[in-house]
């Protein structure tokens, strides 16, 4: 981590001369052919949504991209509040590749998981930051005084700051709203005026096939998706030369590929 800049009125000039001092932003490619051509890359200090419904795959795609990101020898490292480190050992199969997790998970604050992110990328090198996932972060007693989108978009904020100061990518999970068009848009993103507009990229999946229903562990009823198809919306590149569009994704059940 770099040191912070003085607070001082500079000219445009010795602004050149400082940057020009400055590591160019790296930029990686995810490994998915079309993706990476939609994308035009991505570079350090982006904040990339991952979004879904309950069920659509969204942690077994991230899953899926950090293994692009490890056979690159680019380390990862995830939070996963969603399910269990366990389970998420599982979702990578065997054998397990060598990413980077909390011992445990002990908060839900952003100044814990910028702690945990500043001692990764000392030790480890961390440069993908994998959070599953974003509503997750704020608890019911908290939104009951305050507008759950605003808290959200705060937390966004946070995490944008996070990625350029540490100079790595966040890929941040979020869900999706049901939905009663034919396919998710970036307003069906649960709470999402406060998240969109941080994102350099934003993702939604969204399988092919027809719903299933199951019973959860709080005994609720939620909906999931039985197809091992799916398709991934981009709906928001900020980067110049990126492009919004589509692509086929299928689940061998193992990880996603590309296809079509």
């Amino acid at each position: 981590m770099t040191d912070k800049p003085i607070d001082r009125i500079i000219s445009s000039q010795e602004l050149v001369q400082e940057l020009s001092q400055v590591e160019p932003q790296k930029a990686f490619k995810i490994g998915f052919y079309n993706l990476d051509k939609m994308l035009n890359g991505i570079k350090e200090g982006d904040l990339i949504i991952l979004s879904g419904l309950t069920g659509s795959g969204k942690t077994e795609l991230s899953v899926s991209i950090a293994k692009k990101f490890i056979e690159q020898n680019i380390n990862c490292l995830f939070f996963s509040y969603e399910i269990s480190s366990q389970e998420l050992l599982e979702r990578f199969g065997v054998p397990i590749p060598v990413f980077y997790l909390p011992r445990i998970v002990k908060s839900k604050a952003t100044s814990w998981i910028e702690e945990k992110i500043i001692e990764a990328r000392k030790n480890f090198n961390a440069k993908i930051i994998f959070i599953d996932h974003l509503h997750y972060l704020i608890d019911d007693f908290t939104t009951r005084s305050k507008n759950t989108a605003d808290m959200l978009g705060q937390i966004c904020r946070d995490f944008k700051r996070i990625a350029r100061e540490q100079r790595i990518i966040i890929v941040l999970l979020a869900h999706t709203r049901k939905f009663s068009t034919t396919r998710p848009y970036l307003q069906d993103i649960k709470d999402s005026s406060g998240i969109i507009q941080e994102a350099d990229v934003v993702m939604i999946i969204h399988r092919i096939g027809k719903r299933r229903k199951r019973i959860t562990e709080n005994e609720d009823t939620e909906e999931f998706e039985v197809s091992n198809k799916a398709i991934l919306y981009i709906d928001k590149v900020r980067r110049r030369g990126g492009k919004l569009g589509k692509i086929g994704l299928e689940f061998d059940g193992k990880q996603y590929y590309e296809f079509g």
